[in-house]
């Protein structure tokens, strides 16, 4: 009888050795694998925390002030940093070709996003004169690829505003023009992926057909709402 209860708790003894032995050497599951948030959420996330470490130097050459490995460390996954350093190479290309093209630079600035005039809301004129307005957008398929607005500029209005916002883009370029009476007028701002970016270009005439380009750096593309003001 003794050696049958002995048998029996030392095959129950067994059970429980074997049991936790199995637990003990279970995977412990990748962090990564524990991530629930979509692609677009953890690039947006990584963005934010690059943001932080985006410069411009004084030739209005842009950079970022923190390595791969450093933004690994940060949370940064490598794709992001990578989708990062292309956004940069297209942004500066960019404003390398407004260079080029006679356009005003050194005006250009990171966005600061504690800056109201980052997040505008459009101009309203009220019950005045309703000037034309419109909506366009670009596909980011390299510097030919340019909306542009045709319109009769009734008199007074002075100039167009635009609205712009690159897709998710760490740093984008955006690139507004009118053209009026043989006259040309340019200007641009740097943008960031959460906020809206305000432009305002000034018509050298009205009271005359006058056309408003846009363009941007950002590799896949980006949008802009305009109206006279």
């Amino acid at each position: 009888m003794k050696k049958r209860r002995f048998a029996l708790w030392s095959f129950a003894l067994g059970l429980l050795l074997l049991a936790a032995c199995s637990h003990a050497t279970e995977p412990v599951p990748d962090a990564a694998a524990c991530d629930t948030r979509s692609a677009a959420e953890i690039q947006n996330d990584a963005y934010r925390i690059l943001f932080g470490y985006l410069r411009m130097d004084d030739d209005k050459t842009i950079h970022l002030e923190v390595t791969e490995q450093e933004a690994g460390k940060l949370g940064v996954p490598a794709d992001c940093y990578r989708k990062a350093l292309e956004d940069i190479r297209s942004a500066n290309e960019f404003i390398q070709r407004m260079r080029e093209a006679g356009e005003e630079v050194d005006h250009l600035r990171l966005p600061d996003l504690s800056d109201a005039n980052d997040t505008p809301a459009m101009l309203s004129r009220g019950n005045e004169v309703q000037f034309p307005a419109g909506h366009y957008s670009v596909n980011g398929n390299g510097p030919t690829d340019i909306a542009t607005a045709c319109f009769f500029a009734p008199l007074d209005m002075s100039a167009v505003q635009f609205q712009c916002r690159g897709h998710a883009a760490l740093a984008c370029v955006h690139s507004c023009t009118t053209y009026s009476l043989g006259t040309t007028n340019s200007g641009g701002r740097v943008g960031s992926p959460w906020s809206n970016t305000l432009i305002t270009v000034p018509l050298a005439a009205s009271n005359v057909d006058a056309n408003a380009p846009y363009s941007c750096s950002a590799p896949n593309g980006g949008t802009a709402s305009w109206r006279g003001i």
